[in-house]
């Protein structure tokens, strides 16, 4: 048997061996058991290293995960406060998005420590979490909030103001006497004073629902216009003007409330707010087109997440910041 021979048949038993061989632990000085840190290991073919501490931490959380981790959706505020009590814990806080398209309720269960960070080169900052695990509360805007939101500062004729007023009549409200005399504010009571005070300050009063859908129904408009004269006792001169006058179909002056009252919720199964709508009318030829106006609804919007937020955070007892969490 000459060298090559011999050479040739070594070659193939290292090789055979090596695709034999087991795979053999690495020992690093680290426990086994400990899934911070890496464990490496030497297989076959080549004796390659490969590090399988993912596989590990894998393996090990099949069964049990290592941590908590996901965001629970809840469809009403009870629910939401009701799961954050159950799992909070002492570094666990809320997060309130007061965004008028998508405000929401957030808690994050396990957030981090207060405290500034605590920086150690093989453990990491002590005071860091992975805010993984999250209760998620999107405030449901009432149908009637969409609604009136939705018609407002529009143009509507007097059939489909009609219609409208007709179909959403259980959200109208009549004016309490002090809001139909708006002279007597000291009388009134705490929740009648604002508004009271909105109708002085547009110069307007409020109507009753019938005197509303009488107008949206037979109202006709007359315009008449009368020639003013005045003279100038300095120079002589006379300057002459129109005024146009809106009369009913009587031809009484016309006499139609602006504001008028609707009590509707925020939010899904909230509290009713109640708002005052602007009413106005303009005349095009032989036409009289309508236009209903939420007055200030921003205020009940803030109002009624302030309100929820202010339930959730006594009922929780948990610090509440207004903003949205760090994303994950």
């Amino acid at each position: 048997m000459d060298h090559l021979e011999v050479q040739n048949i070594a070659e193939t038993m290292r090789k055979t061996v090596e695709d034999l061989s087991p795979v053999t632990n690495i020992d690093t000085g680290a426990d086994r058991a400990d899934l911070t840190v890496a464990h490496l290991v030497s297989v076959p073919n080549g004796r390659t290293v490969q590090d399988v501490t993912q596989n590990m931490r894998t393996a090990a959380a099949y069964l049990k995960p290592a941590q908590k981790s996901g965001t629970a959706n809840f469809e009403t505020l009870e629910s939401f406060i009701d799961w954050t009590n159950r799992f909070k814990g002492t570094e666990s806080v809320v997060f309130a998005n007061q965004s008028r398209r998508e405000p929401s309720l957030t808690s994050v269960i396990d957030y981090h420590p207060e405290g500034a960070p605590q920086l150690d080169p093989k453990t990491g900052d002590a005071n860091a979490r992975y805010c993984r695990h999250r209760g998620l509360y999107k405030f449901p805007v009432s149908e009637e909030w969409k609604i009136w939101n939705a018609v407002s500062q529009k143009t509507l004729a007097k059939s489909d103001l009609g219609e409208f007023i007709e179909e959403h009549a259980k959200d109208i409200i009549d004016p309490t006497p002090a809001l139909l005399d708006g002279t007597k504010v000291n009388n009134a009571e705490p929740w009648e004073k604002p508004l009271i005070e909105v109708a002085a300050k547009l110069q307007g009063r409020y109507g009753q629902f019938a005197r509303l859908m009488e107008m949206s129904r037979h109202l006709e408009i007359y315009e008449s216009s009368n020639l003013i004269t005045r003279r100038n006792p300095d120079d002589g001169t006379v300057q002459m003007s129109f005024e146009n006058e809106n009369k009913d179909a009587e031809g009484k002056p016309l006499s139609i409330p602006n504001l008028f009252l609707i009590a509707i919720p925020v939010f899904d199964q909230g509290v009713s707010y109640r708002l005052p709508v602007r009413f106005s009318f303009k005349k095009n030829g032989s036409a009289v087109s309508f236009r209903l106006t939420l007055y200030n609804p921003e205020a009940a919007f803030y109002d009624a997440i302030k309100e929820a937020v202010n339930c959730a955070q006594e009922k929780t007892e948990l610090t509440t910041f207004y903003g949205s969490p760090e994303t994950t």
